[in-house]
């Protein structure tokens, strides 16, 4: 999508959280009028891929937008939608896209979001690959929380050890959760650093099979966990500095 996307769903999702009807340009000044037109060039401005105002754009970035650009014209093609040339024309595209819901009832116009968004591959034409990696993303956000409370449990309550010996149950009542959402969990942190293994042999076990009631222990590389989980660092897992 063209960078004022963004904009347009902050706009959006405000008027959903506030309960604001009108069109959008009500919509937008519920957001701050002055905010979105400054970062977006207005309602009747053409929409950006690449910011028009960067002095020294970076070149490896200006790359990346094109190439979004072309893919989005592509897929736009590929729908029969036409490709908007406005911010509000990109506005009513997302709405058609179901992005946005519009509606108008008694005269009154609504913009809101709904919950959940709906994956592209719902609404256009995708390839398979594309699918599947939404499909991926709209698992993991699923099961985000379960993975957090892992987290939480792992620094806050174990001092950032890096082997937990337990068991699927105890792990549940440890941290509050079903043994079906410690599971994945796990398997959400599968590349961040968490491993699960055998407590006696140290053969892999699988978190999505393994039984409930066998002995296991999770093991947690913090220097790939740190790596991976950009935003989320806990400083020296066992130091004093942690927060």
């Amino acid at each position: 999508m063209p960078r004022q996307a963004l904009y347009l769903h902050m706009a959006v999702a405000t008027a959903t959280v506030r309960e604001t009807d009108g069109d959008f340009t009500t919509v937008i000044a519920e957001l701050g009028a002055d905010i979105f037109n400054r970062h977006t060039g207005g309602l009747s401005g053409p929409i950006w891929w690449s910011f028009p105002d960067e002095d020294d754009p970076d070149p490896e970035q200006v790359a990346i937008d094109a190439a979004l650009q072309r893919e989005f014209e592509t897929t736009m093609e590929r729908a029969g939608r036409p490709i908007p040339t406005t911010v509000l024309e990109l506005a009513d595209l997302m709405a058609a896209l179901g992005i946005f819901e519009r509606t108008i009832e008694g005269g009154v116009e609504r913009w809101r979001s709904p919950d959940p968004l709906p994956l592209t591959s719902e609404t256009l034409p995708v390839s398979a690959e594309f699918a599947e990696g939404q499909d991926r993303e709209r698992w993991e956000e699923l099961h985000e929380p379960s993975a957090q409370a892992l987290i939480r449990h792992a620094v806050d309550s174990l001092d950032g050890a890096e082997r937990i010996e337990t068991t699927l149950t105890r792990l549940g009542v440890d941290i509050g959760l079903d043994v079906s959402d410690v599971r994945f969990g796990l398997s959400n942190l599968a590349n961040d650093g968490f491993s699960l293994v055998d407590a006696t042999s140290g053969a892999f076990q699988d978190p999505e099979t393994v039984e409930e009631v066998r002995p296991i222990a999770v093991l947690i590389d913090w220097e790939r966990f740190n790596g991976r989980r950009f935003g989320l660092r806990f400083g020296d897992p066992g130091s004093d500095d942690q927060g």
